[in-house]
């Protein structure tokens, strides 16, 4: 469910941009459209900590890593691409989701939403050593405006500014009691937990391609570094890519893309530590307009 809605969401972009470049004059407009799609296989890894506590009151909380909660190996990494170009600046929208499922053990206290009543008050609080079988979907959005700095025949750099975000569901079950701001009000038995998050963070942008006649080699960074009160953030993205596009309308991509979010907050008596990790090698088309 969580895959379907985010593709049929990008396609619905991608279509709606595309047909949009299409009523434009190109001579007069100079606008090009490209939709790219990607499939790959995604590596995990991170920490997620999560512990919601008395109102008030803000414990510090620590992280479970992926690979303790049996999330380490990631499934297929479909991605897809959006870039309208007007010359200078180009707007690029992509997005990549994958998931994983798996068994581990607690190493630090997990607290989440009850899954069963809802967005109430009430939440599971997992201890350390608990066994939990957990599912996480994970997506990566990215929406980023590039200016150029240098363009010559064969190379192109550009800097810019935009969003990078990392969207998280995920369902952990495991032994654990029921609290509520006041305390434990139910007792421990098997119970379902689970986060449903969408974390934005601003970040710089930098891009460089070169053409070698019919491949291009393309390269992009992403970054942020921020700290504000007991809010600390950070994102570290990149890829590389070889196209190959002899064709018109039709090019052929092969990469390698990454993309680490780091982030620890401690707000209202909640305090959360999301620290994830996707990469792996891609391969996809693109159709240019």
């Amino acid at each position: 469910m969580f895959h379907a809605r985010k593709i049929a969401a990008a396609a619905g972009l991608a279509g709606w941009l595309l047909c949009a470049c299409a009523t434009l004059d190109e001579d007069a407009a100079r606008v090009r459209a490209r939709f790219g799609a990607t499939a790959g296989v995604a590596d995990l890894q991170g920490a997620l900590g999560f512990q919601i506590g008395q109102s008030g009151v803000v414990n510090p909380v620590g992280g479970s890593t992926l690979g303790d909660l049996g999330l380490e190996d990631g499934d297929t990494a479909p991605g897809f691409e959006v870039e309208v170009d007007l010359g200078s600046p180009r707007l690029i929208l992509s997005s990549v989701v994958t998931g994983s499922s798996g068994s581990g053990v607690l190493t630090d206290q997990f607290e989440l939403l009850d899954d069963q009543n809802g967005f109430g008050t009430e939440f599971i609080r997992f201890e350390p050593g608990t066994e939990l079988a957990s599912t996480l979907d994970l997506a990566v959005h990215r929406a980023v405006l590039m200016f150029g700095v240098v363009g010559t025949e064969t190379f192109d750099a550009a800097l810019g500014f935009g969003l990078e975000a990392v969207d998280i569901e995920g369902t952990f079950r495991g032994q654990a009691a029921l609290y509520d701001p006041g305390g434990q009000v139910g007792p421990e038995e098997l119970r379902s937990a689970r986060i449903d998050s969408l974390l934005p963070l601003p970040v710089v942008a930098a891009s460089v391609s070169k053409d070698l006649g019919s491949f291009r080699l393309e390269g992009d960074l992403r970054w942020i570094e921020a700290t504000s009160g007991s809010k600390d953030a950070s994102v570290l993205g990149f890829g590389l890519a070889a196209r190959f596009g002899p064709w018109r309308y039709f090019d052929a991509v092969v990469g390698y893309r990454s993309s680490r979010m780091d982030i620890s907050y401690q707000s209202g008596g909640q305090s959360a530590v999301v620290d994830v990790e996707l990469t792996g090698p891609f391969v996809g088309f693109g159709l240019s307009f």
